[in-house]
């Protein structure tokens, strides 16, 4: 595990495959999107110039762009990558604070909400 979101499951050998042993929930591959229902014992196969990805269905991935460097203000813009099947929640603390993002898919849109020191309400 890496985070609470993401299963990484590297293989090491020529084979190409390996046996994963997946928690509990929903668990959408990183590169198919397909979903697995754990717990369950699997076994993957991906070409060998790809890592085994695996992320908690519901997760919000707080991602930017690369940067020269860090500094101490706040980010400018974070993306979420989605993989939602219903609702997810997750907490971005950043210098200013913390802010609660969560997102819903409901028929064919999607939902967003913030609170907190990113405060920018809800849109659609």
């Amino acid at each position: 595990m890496f985070g609470s979101d993401l299963l990484v499951a590297p293989i090491y050998d020529s084979t190409g495959t390996r046996t994963v042993v997946f928690p509990p929930g929903n668990w959408v591959d990183f590169w198919t999107h397909t979903v697995i229902v754990g717990p369950r014992t699997y076994q993957v196969g991906v070409p060998l110039d790809r890592v085994p990805l695996f992320v908690r269905a519901n997760a919000l991935l707080p991602t930017m762009n690369p940067v020269e460097r860090l500094t101490d203000a706040p980010w400018d813009a974070v993306v979420f990558d989605a993989y939602l099947l219903e609702r997810g929640r997750t907490t971005l603390r950043d210098t200013d604070g913390k802010t609660d993002v969560s997102a819903a898919l409901e028929e064919s849109r999607l939902r967003v909400e913030l609170s907190g020191a990113s405060d920018c309400g809800s849109f659609q």
